[in-house]
């Protein structure tokens, strides 16, 4: 797996929360991670994945909640996210973005995490 240029095992949820926006080779699967703790622009970067990939894209929002990982599955089209320019980032929880569900899946086990759906599912 490639993460920032350096090969690695896996990429965990705190590598996820210093990264920026990542392109990551997982398994031989595309995963696009964007946070806004590193990257004042990855909230637009999301925003613009979500277009690109709104018919067939889905993402994670990556959280902890009584301290478990729980990661909720979104389909690109989630309402909850908006379709118009914010003021606010919605990545300030880093998403993690695929075309692929079950290499999402794939890597939230390898996360140590538990998904839960959306409504938009």
């Amino acid at each position: 797996m490639l993460f920032n240029g350096v090969h690695a095992a896996i990429v965990d949820r705190q590598s996820c929360l210093r990264a920026e926006t990542l392109r990551v080779d997982y398994n031989n699967a595309m995963i696009t991670i964007f946070n806004a703790r590193n990257n004042l622009d990855s909230h637009q970067q999301f925003q613009l994945w979500r277009q690109a990939h709104w018919r067939d894209g889905e993402f994670l929002n990556c959280s902890i909640k009584a301290g478990r990982k729980e990661f909720t599955l979104h389909s690109a089209r989630c309402s909850h996210y908006g379709t118009a320019p914010s003021t606010r980032s919605f990545t300030k929880v880093p998403k993690v973005c695929s075309m692929n569900r079950s290499e999402l899946f794939e890597w939230t086990i390898a996360q140590g995490a538990y998904i839960v759906g959306c409504n938009c599912m």
